[in-house]
């Protein structure tokens, strides 16, 4: 049986939110990072989608291995909807109501999946990059940064 409510953001996304409730989760694997390499068996539409997309997904840390599987499903997906479009186009105003109701549903799938990987602005908003702090040395570690001498500070 399912829970109610939404379901849970993951903690990597509520660490990126600065969210006061990341650090009270402590028990949500942290799968590996993928390397965004095309798995064999992709059509060639599909592994043209793949390698525009991961390596994207992989630079911003997004796409582990546990989620291979998913953005396999997004290019199948795309390059369905892809074909799909290409037929509306042909068929201009001719194009049957079967073909059109297949290119709608295939563009919402490809919008959801979008979403799931942050692939949409909107998905993007809520997520806010902290850069990596750097290392500091020396007494200012425990003191923070001191003025400089004779600037005015």
């Amino acid at each position: 049986m399912a829970g109610k409510g939404p379901p849970k953001t993951p903690t990597a996304i509520l660490k990126a939110r600065d969210s006061w409730l990341a650090p009270l989760r402590g028990d949500e694997p942290e799968p590996e990072l993928s390397d965004g390499k095309s798995p064999s068996g992709l059509s060639p539409d599909e592994a043209v989608i793949w390698r525009d997309v991961a390596p994207k997904l992989a630079r911003v840390r997004v796409l582990t291995e546990t989620d291979e599987r998913d953005l396999i499903r997004y290019c199948q997906i795309h390059a369905q909807y892809d074909r799909a479009l290409a037929r509306v186009k042909a068929e201009g105003d001719k194009v049957r109501v079967g073909v059109l109701k297949s290119f709608i549903e295939l563009s919402d799938r490809v919008s959801r999946l979008s979403q799931q990987f942050g692939m949409t602005p909107a998905s993007r908003a809520a997520i806010k990059v902290v850069p990596k702090p750097k290392e500091v040395k020396g007494k200012s570690r425990f003191f923070g940064v001191l003025p400089k001498e004779g600037n005015g500070e």
